[in-house]
């Protein structure tokens, strides 16, 4: 008996690299795997400048998910309080 089924369903990221320059900033509003299950394929898709909003708690659960690929960069990701109002782009 052989297996010949998939192991793996990876994010296909594509679309992001005819976007990547009009993208002002990714925010994550939870941290459920819905919501940054597939940030190790989107991350390293966006244009590196590009800001990462999320609270400190979903922050805490990107930085692990990111390490495990050794993609954490502090400097990109910013923490925002509950009704904290910020500025991505033309955006407030």
């Amino acid at each position: 008996f052989a297996d010949l089924g998939m192991q793996k369903i990876l994010p296909d990221t594509d679309f992001l690299a005819q976007w990547k320059d009009r993208i002002e900033a990714l925010i994550i509003t939870h941290g459920h795997e819905d919501h940054i299950g597939a940030l190790p394929w989107v991350v390293p898709a966006l244009d590196p400048n590009t800001p990462i909003y999320a609270s400190a708690f979903v922050l805490e659960l990107i930085k692990k998910r990111l390490s495990e690929y050794n993609l954490w960069d502090e400097k990109r990701f910013h923490k925002i309080e509950m009704r904290q109002r910020f500025t991505a782009g033309p955006f407030e």
